[in-house]
């Protein structure tokens, strides 16, 4: 597990007073803090700095936090990121799914609020490169779901998913034995692109393509509701 003391952040946040009181507390934690007032600004930052955590208000100038993160993990999904809220928004939320945030803290930080991110950053790095859920057809072939590298072995043998099945896999092995609707997996799998092409048909054409690639009867449909992948 990694120690505070051992990351770099970035901290973007444009209302100064706010960024100069928790930028002090920060740097009593961290190794180095470097911090950004505005979109632009803090991508030039992630470029240049390569920081380890992100710490990224979303109401920004320029560019808001969410455009920054998707713009970041379009080529990193390893840098931490945590948003930073004004107020419970669902639908900011929503937004964010798919873009593998570590948490979400809503403004003003409490001491409480800073303890239980700091533990959750601590812990995201313990084993968390090795993460897999493992599960079987029969008594012969495995399947290994990697977290990290977001790829589907088979008896050690990559099995070969497109886009939206790798992004519909990670979906279902975030949340093992639960029903997703309609609704989270469109937010999930076509907000990258806007929803463009997105159908009730084309979500039961993407299960079906998925499905045939898993063990059978894996993925099970709740009449109406939605899918579940069945891990139990």
């Amino acid at each position: 597990m990694k120690e505070l003391d051992e990351l770099i952040l970035l901290y973007v946040e444009d209302e100064l007073s706010t960024l100069l009181l928790y930028e002090k507390y920060f740097k009593s934690k961290f190794k180095t803090v470097y911090t950004a007032r505005d979109g632009i600004k803090a991508l030039e930052s992630y470029e240049n700095l390569k920081p380890d955590l992100i710490i990224l208000d979303i109401n920004l100038p320029y560019l808001n936090g969410l455009d920054v993160a998707k713009k970041i993990r379009e080529k990193d999904n390893q840098v931490r990121i945590i948003l930073l809220t004004a107020c419970d928004d669902k639908e900011t939320l929503i937004k964010a799914i798919g873009l593998n945030i570590l948490t979400y803290l809503e403004k003003p930080m409490s001491r409480n609020i800073l303890n239980t991110m700091f533990e959750k950053i601590k812990s995201s790095y313990d084993n968390h490169l090795d993460k897999s859920i493992t599960f079987y057809e029969n008594l012969t072939d495995k399947y290994i779901w990697n977290f990290s590298k977001k790829i589907l072995l088979k008896n050690q043998e990559i099995i070969k998913l497109t886009k939206k099945e790798t992004l519909l896999m990670e979906l279902f092995m975030n949340k093992p034995n639960e029903i997703i609707s309609f609704e989270t997996i469109y937010d999930y799998v076509w907000i990258e692109d806007n929803y463009k092409n997105f159908s009730i048909p084309s979500i039961k054409t993407l299960i079906k393509n998925l499905r045939m690639k898993l063990p059978e009867l894996l993925i099970n449909s709740s009449y109406g509701n939605g899918f579940i992948i069945n891990l139990k």
